[in-house]
């Protein structure tokens, strides 16, 4: 794994961010406390996102925490998410753990997240060794998929689709109305109507 200090440089988070600062929770082992931890590993993800949508992953978390003793005496490993949002402001949330998934080794599980922004979000994917180096765990993810404010319909990745048009002069005499076509079956556009036979307006 990849140490604490060069994680936490990677991702953009202060010297020590991870450092004693998730207390996960669990019914068949109990871990009184915050997990430091040692290394992990880290994947990350860019998505262009408008304020209102929310992006959702499908995960396998594989649990390499196999002694419910060493557990509770604080060898927990963690999956934690960093979102940076357009702003910079930077977000975390602990989305996993041993403690948490004991006995079982493998879990599945799904997590959203809800734009409050536009513009490009960096997802940050960590998977961290608490108390030791060893006995690591990993994660797999779904490919990402989206629902627009007000629209309960899943969605791929969201793209800009730039239109570059002006009218001829400002006077107020000219209107102008844009009509898209050959749109893909199943997508959808951030603004306009829909016509219904491929093309929006």
């Amino acid at each position: 794994g990849v140490s604490q200090s060069n994680l936490e440089a990677e991702v953009g988070l202060n010297a020590g961010f991870l450092d004693n600062r998730f207390n996960p929770t669990g019914t068949a082992v109990t871990h009184n406390g915050n997990v430091n931890v040692f290394d992990g590993k880290v994947t990350h993800s860019e998505q262009l996102m408008s304020a209102g949508s929310r992006i959702t992953w499908n995960y396998a978390f594989s649990n390499g925490e196999d002694d419910p003793s060493e557990v509770s005496e604080g060898y927990n490993d963690l999956v934690v998410l960093v979102v940076t949002r357009p702003s910079g402001v930077r977000e975390t949330f602990l989305v996993d753990s041993s403690e948490s998934k004991l006995p079982a080794f493998t879990s599945n599980g799904s997590f959203s997240y809800n734009a409050t922004e536009s513009g490009n979000y960096s997802f940050s994917w960590l998977v961290l060794n608490g108390g030791d180096y060893r006995k690591d765990s990993s994660l797999s993810l779904s490919t990402a998929s989206f629902t627009r404010a007000g629209d309960s319909t899943s969605y791929g990745a969201m793209v800009k689709l730039p239109i570059s048009a002006r009218l001829a002069d400002n006077d107020g005499s000219e209107s102008m109305t844009l009509r898209l076509s050959g749109i893909p079956s199943g997508a959808t556009l951030s603004a306009g109507s829909n016509n219904g036979d491929g093309s929006w307006t």
